[in-house]
């Protein structure tokens, strides 16, 4: 997961003069063609320390950074896409926030973030600050399909809407009114379906492999200083199932959050 995401291509030199003017295609004098995104994006961790966002400039309709010996990084920013993420966090003035947009192709079209007294500050959206939460589910959820759950098996249960307890972890005919799938207990970020489950066929072992191989405990190969996510797993029993449905213990970066969500 570390190489899906991408900012920045590195474009050389711009040439010593522009390609003649009547040639079919070509740009007028002083202005370099755009040089062409590549076909497969890996990650720009070559880059790493040499982008800085704060020098970016919009040119040709595509944002771009200057670096050493005349070259430039051309960003996947959107300009569109970024300029309405700085807008949403504008509106929203929070505290703390963060906007970050993925193309499918792992492409970062938009990273934008507010740090203290509503300040820019793009690091906001790659740091692993804020509570993973129910975004988590998405690990538990692939941990117990790896480990063999049908994804289809009914769950009975009770209760589970806003905490997860002891009780939710038992099978208890007289309570348990309800059942449904693991993929509706992820849609409908149902608590007790989750937590039992995860108490039933998941040890700390094998929620910690899962939550490695999404990236969690690892930083992102791409231009910027990134870190997905971290997750500090108790032992087991009601405690790790808290935590398998989403309460403490796991952070995650919005940057994180969108490469889960991709």
């Amino acid at each position: 997961m570390g190489a899906l995401a991408a900012l920045a291509w590195q474009a050389g030199a711009p040439p010593a003069a522009a390609p003649p003017a009547h040639i079919e295609g070509a740009r007028p004098a002083g202005r370099p063609a755009a040089p062409a995104r590549p076909a497969v994006l890996v990650g720009d961790a070559a880059l790493r320390g040499e982008v800085d966002l704060a020098r970016a400039v919009v040119r040709d309709g595509r944002y771009e950074v200057p670096l050493a010996r005349g070259r430039r990084a051309v960003l996947t920013l959107d300009p569109a896409i970024q300029s309405a993420a700085e807008q949403v966090l504008d509106r929203a003035q929070p505290v703390r926030g963060a906007v970050v947009v993925l193309a499918p192709d792992g492409r970062i079209l938009a990273l934008a973030g507010r740090g203290d007294g509503g300040r820019a500050d793009p690091s906001v959206a790659l740091r692993a600050w804020a509570p993973a939460a129910s975004v988590f589910k998405v690990v538990t959820a692939a941990a117990l399909v790896r480990a063999g759950v049908d994804p289809a098996q009914r769950v009975c249960y009770h209760g589970g809407l806003r905490s997860v307890e002891a009780a939710h972890l038992r099978d208890d005919p007289n309570r348990d009114r309800e059942c449904h799938d693991l993929a509706f207990a992820v849609a409908r970020s149902q608590n007790a379906i989750i937590a039992k489950l995860a108490h039933r066929f998941l040890d700390r072992a094998r929620l910690a492999d899962m939550a490695a191989r999404l990236g969690f405990g690892a930083r992102p190969a791409t231009a910027l200083a990134a870190e997905i996510g971290t997750a500090e797993l108790p032992a087991g029993g009601l405690e790790l199932a808290r935590v398998a449905a989403g309460f403490w213990h796991t952070r995650l970066s919005a940057l994180g959050g969108a490469l889960l969500a991709n």
